[in-house]
């Protein structure tokens, strides 16, 4: 597979500063910190991730990556994007809202919102979480919801932060299925096809957990309690 880039601004965080990093954790040259079809940056310190560079297989609308990393700055994308926490825990901030995500966590984000991710502050310098990262563009989306109109409708008045917790069960069948990705072998068309399938299989099923997980929410009872149910 060629190698694809992950084009995030440097930025300083609290202090620290977090880099660009392409996939095989190598720090990008500043010249490629910007592709030419990047959108204009709302902020200065904001990068933007476009699927047409980033993506493997752009052409197959979705995306799976390991994410294992110290930290990384503000930035937004021009698709969805599901992450799962497969080990430790990471400050994570969505659209202005900090929040301590720890192992077993699953979210959405939409296009355009803009997150970040930074160590706690308890842990140490060195402490890496580690993720499944799902990736799709609108139009797989729009195709899966095209098989649900209740996903559609929840999708639409989803909450703004949307988000659960895996039962090990739950987290077991991601991880499986990405250890599979890791070790698939032959042709490239083969391995395309392969990676295509199990991607979109895990993007299904994490929607439908966020979405069931949604419909037990209930907006007059506390979030610790909600999360109890």
């Amino acid at each position: 597979m060629s190698s694809k880039h992950v084009f995030i601004r440097q930025a300083a965080i609290d202090n620290q500063h977090y880099v660009c990093y392409n996939k095989h954790m190598s720090i990008l040259p500043k010249s490629k910190m910007y592709p030419p079809k990047r959108k204009p940056l709302r902020d200065k310190n904001v990068g933007h991730i476009d699927y047409r560079d980033d993506f493997d297989f752009p052409d197959s609308g979705v995306y799976f990556h390991w994410w294992n990393q110290l930290g990384v700055g503000p930035h937004d994308h021009n698709h969805y994007e599901v992450f799962i926490i497969t080990e430790g825990s990471t400050l994570h901030t969505h659209n202005g809202e900090t929040e301590l995500l720890t192992k077993g966590c699953l979210m959405l984000i939409n296009p355009e919102d803009i997150h970040m991710f930074r160590p706690p502050p308890d842990k140490s310098r060195s402490a890496h979480s580690q993720h499944i990262n799902l990736s799709f563009i609108p139009s797989v989306l729009d195709g899966i919801c095209a098989l649900s109109p209740g996903l559609a409708q929840f999708l639409r008045t989803k909450p703004a932060h949307l988000h659960t917790y895996l039962s090990e069960t739950q987290l077991d069948y991601f991880v499986s299925n990405a250890k599979q990705i890791s070790l698939l072998r032959g042709p490239q068309e083969t391995i395309k096809q392969a990676i295509t399938l199990i991607t979109i299989e895990m993007i299904v099923e994490a929607l439908s957990i966020l979405y069931k997980s949604g419909l037990n929410v209930n907006p007059q009872y506390p979030a610790w309690f909600n999360q109890l149910i």
